[in-house]
């Protein structure tokens, strides 16, 4: 089974960029009077801070062992990654 290495830290970094992304094409639709399409980026926005957070308090969603995402891959679990 192929296991994948994960760098927490960088995931966590590109989510809150993703984030901040979101909500500012959030604001441009909201400025533009795109509401249903400002409401869509608000809320992917969101999505993303909370993936955000989630990494960023792994240590309180901690588990052994190994996450299986596929066939043939696993992930190890977030109090098995180096912080």
């Amino acid at each position: 089974m192929k296991e994948v290495k994960l760098n927490p830290d960088a995931l966590g970094e590109a989510r809150l960029r993703e984030a901040r992304a979101e909500l500012e094409l959030a604001k441009r639709f909201l400025s533009d009077g795109l509401l249903r399409n400002a409401a869509g980026k608000a809320f992917q926005a969101w999505k993303s801070y909370l993936s955000y957070l989630a990494i960023k308090n792994r240590n309180l969603l901690s588990f052994s062992g190994y996450k299986v995402i596929e066939h043939d891959m696993r992930v190890p679990g977030p109090s098995e990654c180096s912080p």
